[in-house]
């Protein structure tokens, strides 16, 4: 039942509050303790999902800016993540507890440092390992694996690398 721009759902005459509930057409929809089903960045059971406003369907392996701002990462289970994870070729940081993305500071994690920019980008910070990897990425993808290549002239002038060559040469 909708009242106004709030929908509500009943069963056997009772509201349904604090559930996250089947459709008859095979969705999944979250009802909060007032009753009211849930949009945006919801928390249930302890971990936050991201419902979308105007649908109210569960966002999944998304990357989602709250209406308060606020950006998150959803798994493929439609759970927050926290930690590092790369979306797009971008590596992010979301920090522990409260899942947002981490920008315009500096992120600690096992006794490293690295840098989150303005949009949320991680980098080490270093401007030289930044070029050497900017450098490599160039050929990630465009250079298939060649063992024992990359150590001559004319195997780096056809982009054959093994792992250790494609290091050195970037």
């Amino acid at each position: 039942m909708t009242v106004g721009q709030t929908t509500y759902l009943f069963r056997n005459g009772a509201m349904v509050k604090n559930k996250y509930v089947k459709s008859q057409w095979g969705n999944y929809y979250f009802f909060g303790a007032d009753g009211k089903i849930g949009t945006d960045v919801v928390r249930m059971n302890g971990i936050y999902y991201y419902f979308d406003y105007k649908t109210y369907l569960m966002h999944k392996n998304t990357y989602d800016k709250s209406r308060r701002g606020t950006w998150y990462i959803f798994g493929g289970d439609g759970k927050d993540f926290s930690g590092y994870k790369y979306w797009y070729g971008q590596l992010f940081y979301f920090k522990p507890g409260t899942y947002e993305k981490a920008t315009n500071q500096y992120v600690y994690e096992n006794g490293n440092c690295y840098w989150a920019d303005k949009n949320g980008v991680v980098t080490s910070g270093n401007p030289q390992i930044e070029t050497v990897i900017a450098t490599g990425s160039t050929i990630v993808g465009k250079s298939p694996y060649n063992w024992d290549c990359g150590r001559t002239p004319q195997s780096i002038a056809l982009c054959q690398f093994d792992c250790p060559s494609l290091v050195h040469w970037a």
